[in-house]
């Protein structure tokens, strides 16, 4: 240190010296320096000569203090950084002991309490949440006395116990004057614990010792570091709706197609339901007429409404809402072509239509036990944009006074917005179903797509169709992202160009063999062929924009076919995204879609395998796996819901077209007809005939015969040669 010490003296000394000598030498010159020329200077050459000489020597002197200085500067903030952080970590680990104290929580205070009772008991009338307050404590002068309202009690309550005397003595009521037995050492009368108020005598005095017992003991039961952190969160976390949509037509679900169905039938009813799956259950559907009044639509109604009611026997928080409208009533558009569209525009433009539709909705709400109403308007146009508002604020009033629910079912395409004030959509309805799927379908004819898509370039998505409601004010949490348990299929040209996106589509595929739809599939209709090899590992590819598979396979009744739908993956993908993003739950579409039986997915260990996502991924129900097999306790109980319907049976599939030998799509055009048509000439193909569109000759699959809806067994189809 003396070195150093000495060798900075050395170096100081020899800077000022030369910048002493720079100076008495540079001062004589600048002194004969002479201004010519205008305010120019003009030094002698003895001038530059010296300074020539001096000015790398000062530049070299000024470099170096700058560096020292810069040295120092960086050494002091080294210096600070190191100890800030090691006061960091200090920080850290204090806060770590408290959060482990916190989660340790009660159930370690009360081993150690009942393993060693405490000295003192606070009375309980004057409940002590934290013994160490310090209104609790009192200064008596300079003796260093504390008081303690708590410690006071309990002594006095040790020494007022005394054995029992033979003879008894009768209790002295509070209030009483005390006589000279009754009275302590300290003048004080006795106090019941039990039953009496604070004495209001002075305290008894303890000192500072007796006090640093009581809080080395106190803090030995984990009351300093419960009051020093936040309480630990709670497991559950947020709670996230889980909605899932109840038809009334699965009940018809039988096989459509002879030879093909391994179970017979996929009928649907509510004792098909495992408790916990959903948050919420909606009813679909029910409508309205021109009197206002809430109508059902199958005879049968009523009855599965009470059996729904006896879901809640196993899950009691279970939500039921009833859902009026749907693309059955609503048709659609054009809106002027459609009888529900037509009602519901009267409905809302008048006021007392509105209150005669909301007291017959209240009432058909509580007499069936729903908690609460869901609109599924399909969908209002902007004339109906403030009528509609109107109608949910007056609903909202007399709903919300009633505890019930108002929810709606909301378009996923912006062009729709047109008909929702969407700040009173936000306002008066708990939450929104988002219908995110049916993105693309065979309406489509060639354009091959996803059903419902994470993430699309077209922007016909999920991800786009929350964030489109976002964008115009709706708040996240009351966003419950759509979700379906069935795809969409075409038939296709190629499969080796075969892929979301490309143009090699040759419309809609057969129906399902229980769903009935052309070019729609429910979930367990696709895990039956993938069961059967129709569909094999090797055709599933999952798009790696999309995030969602789709599958390219040889049908058996179609040939070259795609496929796009949802599997487990892509489900709890949506899922994970929707919680990241923070969205207020997800619904399906539909209950009776999934596989309800656990009979027909082989990848799955339990039933409703993509519905059971929800509760799984969202941690807030307990799905218990089930072994594979037959349920034949559910398959009897289902035969017995059939017989007891009170609606009769669906007639026989029937020619919806009659056989017309004489017209040939083929020559004489569709002639402004839409749909599948008889080809006269072979009865086992048909023409499907779109606007604006080529015709295309369709096969049937092999032994079956055009009827003129569907490929069947029957037709009265009978080719000309």
């Amino acid at each position: 240190m003396a070195l150093l010490i000495n060798g900075s003296d050395t170096v100081l000394s020899s800077f000022f010296r030369k910048a002493s000598e720079f100076w008495i030498r540079t001062v004589p010159l600048i002194e004969s320096l002479t201004l010519r020329n205008g305010y120019t200077f003009e030094p002698t050459t003895e001038y530059c000569t010296t300074i020539g000489r001096f000015n790398f020597r000062l530049a070299f002197y000024i470099l170096l203090v700058f560096f020292c200085f810069l040295f120092v500067t960086l050494i002091f903030t080294c210096y600070g950084l190191i100890s800030m952080a090691k006061r960091n970590k200090m920080k850290q680990t204090t806060v770590n002991n408290n959060v482990r104290s916190c989660k340790r929580g009660k159930e370690s205070d009360k081993k150690y309490v009942n393993k060693r009772k405490p000295e003192f008991e606070a009375p309980p009338e004057k409940a002590v949440d934290n013994p160490l307050d310090p209104d609790l404590f009192t200064f008596e002068g300079d003796t260093g006395e504390l008081t303690h309202q708590g410690i006071l009690n309990a002594q006095k309550q040790k020494k007022s116990k005394k054995p029992k005397s033979s003879g008894g003595s009768k209790t002295k009521k509070h209030g009483e004057k005390p006589t000279a037995k009754g009275q302590t050492k300290n003048n004080a009368p006795k106090r019941n614990i039990v039953d009496s108020k604070p004495s209001t005598e002075p305290d008894f005095k303890i000192n500072v010792s007796s006090m640093i017992r009581a809080w080395t003991y106190l803090d030995r039961i984990h009351l300093t570091s419960s009051l020093s952190c936040k309480p630990p969160k709670t497991k559950e976390g947020k709670k996230y709706i889980r909605g899932c949509y109840y038809t009334n037509w699965a009940q018809d679900r039988t096989c459509k197609v002879q030879g093909l169905c391994d179970p017979p039938d996929a009928i649907y009813f509510p004792e098909d339901y495992v408790p916990n799956l959903c948050t919420h259950i909606f009813f679909a559907f029910v409508e309205t007429n021109d009197k206002q009044e809430i109508v059902t639509t199958r005879e049968n109604d009523r009855e599965i409404f009470k059996r729904l009611n006896k879901l809640k026997k196993k899950q009691p928080d279970l939500k039921l809402l009833v859902s009026l409208g749907g693309w059955g009533f609503c048709k659609g558009e054009p809106v002027e072509d459609n009888r529900g569209n037509q009602i519901l525009n009267k409905l809302v433009a008048n006021s007392d239509s509105r209150k005669r539709f909301i007291k017959n909705a209240l009432d058909f709400v509580l007499s069936n036990k729903f908690d609460g109403f869901d609109w599924d308007w399909e969908y209002p146009e902007a004339a109906q944009r403030n009528d509609f508002a109107t109608l949910l604020k007056e609903m909202y009033d007399v709903f919300h006074g009633k505890g019930l629910l108002l929810v709606a079912a909301v378009p996923f395409i912006q062009d729709r917005f047109v008909g929702y004030d969407v700040k009173s959509l936000a306002e008066y309805l708990d939450f929104i179903n988002i219908m995110s799927y049916d993105m693309h379908g065979t309406w489509s004819w060639d354009h091959l797509g996803h059903n419902s898509p994470l993430y699309c370039k077209d922007k016909l998505d999920v991800a786009h169709a929350a964030q489109n409601w976002v964008d115009h004010g709706f708040p996240k949490n009351k966003l419950i992202i759509g979700l379906a348990s069935y795809g969409r299929s075409w038939k296709v040209s190629d499969l080796k160009s075969a892929k979301s996106g490309a143009r090699v589509g040759q419309g809609a595929s057969s129906p399902g063999i229980y769903t009935n739809a052309k070019g729609f599939e429910s979930y367990y209709e696709i895990c039956q062929k993938i069961s059967s090899n129709v569909i094999r590992k090797k055709n599933i590819v999952v798009d790696s924009d999309e995030k969602v598979p789709y599958a390219v396979y040889s049908d058996t009744r179609d040939g070259p076919t795609f496929t796009g739908y949802d599997d487990q993956t892509s489900i709890q993908r949506k899922l994970r995204w929707l919680m990241k993003k923070g969205y207020g739950g997800a619904f399906f579409w539909t209950l009776d879609m999934d596989d309800f039986s656990g009979e027909l997915c082989e990848n799955s260990p339990h039933p409703y395998p993509l519905i059971s996502q929800m509760a799984q991924v969202f941690d807030s129900a307990n799905i218990q796996p089930m072994k594979k097999k037959k349920n034949n306790k559910r398959r009897k109980d289902r035969k017995k819901s059939v017989a007891k319907r009170s609606v009769t049976p669906p007639p026989p599939v029937s020619n919806s077209k009659k056989f017309d030998p004489s017209y040939d799509p083929a020559r004489d055009g569709c002639q402004k007809k839409s749909g599948n048509l008889f080809n006269p000439k072979d009865c086992s193909t048909y023409y499907v005939c779109i606007p604006e569109h080529p015709i295309y000759l369709q096969h049937c699959p092999a032994t079956l015969v055009f009827d003129g809806e569907n490929c069947n067994t029957k037709s009265d189809c009978k080719a000309v040669v």
